[in-house]
């Protein structure tokens, strides 16, 4: 058996403390790959948003302005996108659905409301969302008139439908024929088209005034409708 050691005063060393194991870490639990993918696309679609209505399609460089700000890796992009034209297009896309949903959403209007009163509802509700969602109004605009591939026919399906729910929307009003209903409805969102781009266009200034003309504005909607379907005669 070995004796303590001694140093030269005589003092004896204490034995070494025995090792204690330290705890093991509890294994931090990751998020499933679900989850994860779609943090991605998210993280990737608001990095992408900011890039494009700063930059446009064509000035955007994908690693630099896109990539490294959503702290995204090439390879995880490419999971998600094509390219970064298909990330605009997708972009676009979200912001429409929006947009539709909150401006012609039939569900949310009253169903008391007459003709008059439902599309007066519908152009405030426009105004409304130009005044909220410029940025992506103007996105929408840019690209659609830059032709960037896949945009320009993606704006015209969203036109169809946007057409398609004012007809519905007159049906609470009409028995007129669907074909007729959709005439009505084109020649409103030509009007509508126009008042877009009035507002992109305007200053602050203009814009309020546009917006305080909204009862004029759904007065002449009307008198379109009108002169094609004739007075409204029924509620459904």
């Amino acid at each position: 058996m070995t004796s303590p050691r001694t140093d030269t005063l005589g003092a004896v060393d204490a034995p070494a403390p025995a090792a204690t194991a330290k705890p093991a870490r509890p294994r931090a639990r990751r998020e499933p790959r679900q989850a994860r993918s779609a943090e991605t696309r998210r993280r990737l679609l608001d990095a992408g948003f900011a890039a494009f209505a700063a930059k446009g399609h064509d000035g955007v460089n994908l690693v630099e302005d896109v990539l490294e700000p959503a702290g995204i890796s090439i390879g995880s992009f490419y999971h998600q996108f094509a390219d970064k034209t298909e990330l605009l297009s997708e972009i676009l896309s979200e912001a429409a659905v929006r947009r539709r949903a909150f401006i012609a959403h039939l569900g949310d209007l009253d169903a008391s409301l007459t003709l008059n009163e439902a599309v007066l509802s519908i152009v405030e509700r426009l105004y409304e969302s130009l005044a909220s969602d410029t940025t992506a109004w103007q996105l929408q605009r840019s690209s659609r008139i830059s032709g960037v591939g896949g945009v320009r026919a993606m704006g015209s399906a969203n036109r169809e439908n946007w057409t398609d729910d004012v007809a519905a929307l007159l049906a609470n009003w009409y028995d007129a024929p669907a074909a007729r209903r959709l005439a009505a409805a084109d020649s409103v969102m030509a009007l509508g088209r126009g008042l877009i781009s009035d507002y992109l266009d305007g200053s602050p200034a203009e814009r309020t005034r546009q917006r305080r003309r909204a009862p004029e504005t759904a007065e002449f909607a009307v008198g379109g409708i009108v002169a094609v379907l004739g007075a409204p005669v029924r509620r459904r």
